[in-house]
């Protein structure tokens, strides 16, 4: 039986080879294993390039694509299953909303920052349950934010302030 298929996932082995089908799928096993591995070390890469390039942007000119990246880092901190930004309507939605309120990245920054205080993340699970969360409350902690940015830190007084301010505000 020379040529003849003895492992059901399409290897071939010839008569007296020492691999069994048991060894075959050990083997297959390790190798899906080694696969899935190597593609969560290149995503792992994929997010510290994206990251590194986004540290070289000034806040305030961040596109709606790395804002949506910073949400995606701090829930995947977070414990929540990973996500791909890029495979949602996040970025999409994170535009229209920027252009209906007028924000930039620093608004958007200290929004996200209200949001993360305001919320119990023991609650979600889903990413695409919370970012949809995120651009609905947005309207409300937007107010907050832009008077937070308008706030000068001269001193730690300063920084006081701001604590009593959120603080308020229930955060």
């Amino acid at each position: 039986m020379i040529g003849l298929d003895m492992t059901g996932w399409g290897g071939v082995f010839k008569d007296g080879s020492s691999m069994d089908k048991d060894e075959a799928i050990l083997e297959s096993t390790k190798a899906s294993k080694r696969k899935q591995e190597e593609f969560e070390t290149n995503k792992a890469n994929v997010v510290k390039k994206n990251n590194l390039y986004r540290s070289n942007i000034p806040v305030a000119n961040w596109l709606p694509k790395h804002v949506c990246q910073e949400f995606s880092n701090r829930i995947w901190t977070m414990h929540i299953k990973p996500w791909n930004v890029n495979a949602s309507k996040f970025v999409q939605a994170m535009g229209n909303t920027r252009r209906k309120y007028g924000t930039n990245g620093e608004v958007e920054l200290k929004v996200m920052d209200a949001f993360f205080v305001r919320i119990d993340l023991g609650k979600y699970s889903d990413p695409e349950h919370l970012w949809r969360l995120f651009l609905k409350m947005f309207p409300q902690l937007l107010h907050d934010a832009k008077m937070l940015i308008e706030l000068p830190k001269v001193n730690e007084e300063d920084s006081e302030v701001e604590d009593k301010f959120w603080a308020k505000r229930g955060m």
